[in-house]
């Protein structure tokens, strides 16, 4: 753990069990929930708690393996995974940490539900989830000859997170989604609003509202 600004000795946690070489660099899905840190490993299901004081295992699961890609989102404290890819299948799922329970159980949903690749980013915004991704292209279809005619077009949902139903809001114009290249980089401003992405022509800002 990084000393916090004004502290010149940095806080050492030691865990209670050892993750391994295997498991430990991959615990890359942070949340930060009312003044703590969430840690949650890349596939989903493991969940560490950083509180300013101490570290430790908070989770009841296990690794899942199942979510590896997913975008990530907190919404009133609760922990959510949208889709990824794990256990050779694409998800269109999206599971919340229970903190009773001690976790992962699957949030239903209706509507038109996203089928992106795992270039995908999102952010709430008041009571609604919004992500922008790169809608999924089977293998098959690269083997043709039109192939490379396929454009490159990025769609964007919104996921009400009351009723829990998707829409479909519409599609990024072509051009602009090979400058896009790909979300994976991203960062999020929640006080402006904008979801800003590095892209190969520079960052990218986008407005969903």
């Amino acid at each position: 753990i990084k000393p916090q600004y004004g502290n010149p000795k940095p806080r050492v946690f030691r865990l209670k069990e050892d993750l391994g070489t295997e498991q430990a660099h991959k615990f890359n899905i942070g949340y930060h929930v009312s003044d703590s840190l969430y840690l949650v490993h890349a596939g989903g299901g493991v969940v560490y708690l950083h509180d300013g004081r101490t570290l430790e295992r908070v989770d009841e699961s296990f690794y899942h393996h199942n979510q590896y890609g997913s975008a990530s989102f907190a919404y009133h404290g609760n922990l959510f995974l949208f889709g990824g890819t794990g256990l050779f299948t694409r998800k269109d799922i999206l599971t919340r940490y229970d903190r009773q329970a001690r976790e992962w159980l699957l949030q239903k949903t209706d509507g038109q539900k996203p089928d992106f690749s795992m270039s995908m980013a999102g952010m709430v915004l008041g009571d609604y989830f919004y992500i922008i991704g790169e809608p999924f292209i089977d293998a098959r279809q690269y083997d043709l000859q039109l192939s490379r005619d396929i454009a490159k077009r990025f769609t964007i949902y919104r996921l009400n997170l009351k009723t829990w139903h998707w829409d479909l809001l519409g599609s990024v114009d072509p051009e602009l989604s090979q400058d896009l290249d790909s979300v994976k980089l991203t960062a999020v401003d929640p006080e402006k609003g904008l979801l800003y992405v590095n892209s190969p022509r520079g960052i990218m800002v986008l407005d969903f509202l």
